[in-house]
């Protein structure tokens, strides 16, 4: 049973097209996972990142039962797209997690402002973490998270 879920969502400049879509399909994606029964318990995460604002996590551990819908006055994309960065992050919080992991990742999979990480650290790190039982989830709003995805 995944005892923690983390939401990665892209706040970068380029989502501002697909504004609306991607609070649409995050929100229907936690409505999903609420649905599911198997997830009563557990918590739920959700960081945002552009290189404006870093990585910033808006809802930490909270149990999904009660974790509200996204609202669009909430989703404010600017800046550039520090996403492998992003990522890093995410995964550093999970590792000191028990139990097993879903880990999110909501993208149009441009990259273009990580400093911490490299696209090949960030596939070995993935391929890594699924190996060890982590469920990842590319959830792609635009051509380029196909790619990033693979």
């Amino acid at each position: 049973m995944v005892a923690s879920i983390y939401f990665v969502q892209d706040m970068s400049g380029s989502m501002d097209v697909i504004r609306q879509a991607t609070v649409n399909s995050c929100n229907e994606y936690l409505t999903g996972l609420k649905r599911d029964s198997t997830l009563g318990q557990c918590l739920f995460s959700l960081l945002v990142f552009n290189s404006l604002i870093g990585n910033n996590q808006v809802i930490s551990k909270v149990p999904i039962a009660i974790v509200n819908p996204i609202l669009a006055n909430e989703y404010k994309p600017d800046s550039s797209t520090p996403l492998l960065d992003a990522i890093l992050t995410a995964v550093t919080d999970l590792e000191r997690e028990d139990g097993k992991v879903l880990l999110i990742i909501q993208t149009d999979g441009l990259e273009n402002s990580s400093v911490r990480a490299t696209m090949s650290q960030v596939v070995k790190l993935l391929k890594d973490k699924t190996a060890q039982g982590w469920q990842i989830v590319f959830l792609g709003c635009g051509p380029d998270a196909t790619k990033m995805g693979q």
